[in-house]
């Protein structure tokens, strides 16, 4: 929860990538975000589970990814 919003809790992701910046498009019909940290959900939301699947997928190898990018 989030002590300023009590209704709110939100799912954060390290501020340095780009990850939040990736999801704002292809899920910006699927989630309210937090500048370039967090998805945010009221208590009442009913979360959207495969798109957030994706992200924190997405969170979870993001350093794995970036290496192998790097490397090509």
């Amino acid at each position: 929860m989030k002590k300023s919003a009590p209704s709110r809790y939100a799912l954060y992701f390290h501020c340095q990538t780009r990850l939040v910046e990736s999801f704002r498009a292809p899920f910006a019909d699927a989630f309210v975000f937090e500048g370039n940290r967090a998805i945010v959900f009221e208590a009442t939301d009913t979360v959207p589970a495969a798109p957030l699947a994706m992200c924190i997928a997405a969170a979870l190898t993001y350093y794995r990814d970036n290496k192998r990018t790097r490397k090509t």
